[in-house]
């Protein structure tokens, strides 16, 4: 009888630029109108704590478009494999709607909201 489950998958070695990106592409969902404010906000607590250099910080972007990417047609495949599944019905609006306001963000634009919120700015 198993009594844990351990989740490696997140388990490797990265540039540290991919853990934000990550995480703001994860939360640009609470505020679809307003991606730069949520990224500058979650970086604002990222960046004092663990700095990145001008290149990881001009890549941070990219990141984000390319992770909404992932998730919405990740999001497409699974809804075809599960056809009955009523979660990721629902979320594929949601995850093709992030991945619209992520890519209308210039790449220069956000790069300088995120050297704002690193202090570079």
């Amino acid at each position: 009888m198993p009594v844990g489950l351990i989740d490696f998958g997140d388990l490797s070695r990265t540039w540290l630029a991919a853990e934000l990106a990550v995480t703001v592409a994860a939360d640009l969902f609470h505020d679809l109108a307003r991606p730069l404010q949520v990224a500058r906000e979650i970086a604002r607590g990222f960046l004092p704590l663990l700095a990145l250099t001008e290149p990881e910080l001009a890549a941070i972007w990219p990141m984000v478009v390319a992770r909404s990417a992932a998730v919405a047609i990740s999001g497409d495949q699974q809804r075809t494999l599960e056809p009955d599944n009523a979660y990721v019905h629902a979320a594929r609006d949601e995850e093709w709607a992030a991945l619209v306001a992520v890519a209308a963000v210039p790449f220069p634009l956000a790069t300088e909201v995120l050297r704002e919120a690193a202090g570079l700015g």
